[in-house]
């Protein structure tokens, strides 16, 4: 698979990193936005163990994972429109399954999977199988402390493979300032 993937939009080209996500566009003439998406976010499972208060998904331990005949349809679909990267999301998506599969199924379909978990350790236990498959992760984490557990435990994890998901509204002004201080000085996003 190529690095750069090309994909072609009416009077627009646009180019793609499939290695760190950057994208440019180029367009000649008037261009407002692109025809097909560029960018899906996919929910895989509405399973959860965790009980975030803030989970915006309600997902929880009765929660069910997507099939995969569901998802196999959805990114051959995805790839033939040309998408170019997904937001898997959940529920808890490292506890599907067929997550690894699910990985890979989009990788190997020309499209880039990006994920959001709340379990850095499931992150560390499944990186080698994982890591020449995603683009990147988000970790949601609610704390500057567990910012800086995270960091410890993903260290051997490049730190431009991880991006926070903050929830407005956990803290306070300081709270958010020393969260963005603690992602600072690890190095994520």
């Amino acid at each position: 698979m190529h690095t750069i993937a090309v994909r072609r939009d009416r009077n627009a080209l646009v180019l793609f990193s499939r290695k760190d996500g950057t994208k440019l566009r180029f367009a000649f003439g008037k261009y407002e936005k692109a025809t097909w998406p560029e960018l899906v976010d996919m929910k895989i499972t509405d399973w959860c163990d965790v009980g975030c208060s803030f989970c915006y998904q309600a997902s929880t331990l009765g929660g069910k994972h997507a099939s995969m005949e569901n998802i196999r349809f959805a990114i051959q679909e995805l790839a033939r429109v040309k998408v170019l990267e997904s937001a898997l999301g959940g529920g808890e998506t490292t506890s599907h399954p067929q997550f690894v599969e699910i990985l890979r199924e989009f990788k190997t379909a020309g499209i880039i999977p990006n994920f959001t978990t709340k379990k850095p350790a499931a992150v560390r236990r499944l990186w080698p199988e994982i890591s020449d498959l995603i683009g990147g992760f988000a970790y949601s984490a609610e704390s500057a402390g567990q910012v800086l557990t995270a960091a410890r435990l993903m260290r051997d994890i490049p730190a431009d493979k991880v991006s926070l998901h903050y929830v407005m509204g956990l803290g306070g002004r300081e709270h958010f300032r020393e969260y963005l201080k603690a992602a600072a000085g690890v190095g994520y996003r």
